[in-house]
């Protein structure tokens, strides 16, 4: 799970600290302070995959696909990877974040297998209707951002939030929804082949 305790001062880890209920702001700042390399690690989360309920049971006998799906995953251990910024606005700390974005981190950057954070906090902002993670992500910010920053998924949610894409368009989101593929959304929109790519969880 997210929960964790702060280690001691001499074996202080960032990941540690953003996984601490409620996320260790006193010790993120200690670790960027003492050892700003920190932030380029990587945290590792172990969770379970719950099992099914009746209710996706009765979906999955309709959508066969989903069933076989999950039934694959039902009650099985995951680990997920996650960038120290992204971890922090997953946590919804912004005093982490505020910590780790003074210290220089990178809130478009992202790896295979993690997320960018503003990936993170556009659908945080998407889900509660506000532009407030992505202002405080992007308000300092400048530089080009790459057509892979949010998923294609996400672009295709910004499309019912117009305001929130204005503002990431000033700050150098492709325009029209460009996802990493090139394709915007009147291709999409047109284009019903299923996509495969790996979208962030």
């Amino acid at each position: 799970g997210l929960l964790g305790a702060s280690a001691n001062a001499s074996t202080e880890s960032i990941c540690t600290a953003l996984k601490a209920e409620p996320v260790d702001v006193a010790a993120v700042r200690r670790v960027v302070r003492t050892q700003p390399e920190a932030m380029g690690e990587i945290c590792e989360i172990e969770w379970t995959s719950p099992q099914m309920g009746a209710v996706e049971l009765l979906v999955g006998l309709v959508v066969f696909p989903y069933l076989v799906y999950r039934a694959n995953r039902a009650g099985r251990t995951f680990i997920d990877q996650h960038g120290t910024l992204e971890l922090a606005v997953m946590r919804e700390s912004p005093e982490a974040t505020r910590v780790l974005l003074a210290a220089g981190a990178d809130p478009v950057a992202h790896g295979r297998r993690t997320a960018s954070a503003l990936e993170r906090g556009v659908a945080l902002d998407l889900e509660a209707g506000s532009m407030d993670w992505s202002e405080l992500l992007i308000a300092d910010w400048s530089g080009t951002m790459p057509s892979d920053t949010l998923t294609t998924r996400t672009l295709d949610r910004l499309f019912f939030a117009p305001a929130l894409e204005a503002r990431l368009r000033s700050a150098g989101l492709p325009a029209h929804g460009e996802d990493h593929a090139g394709t915007t959304w009147l291709h999409r929109s047109v284009d019903d082949r299923p996509r495969f790519r790996d979208e962030a969880p």
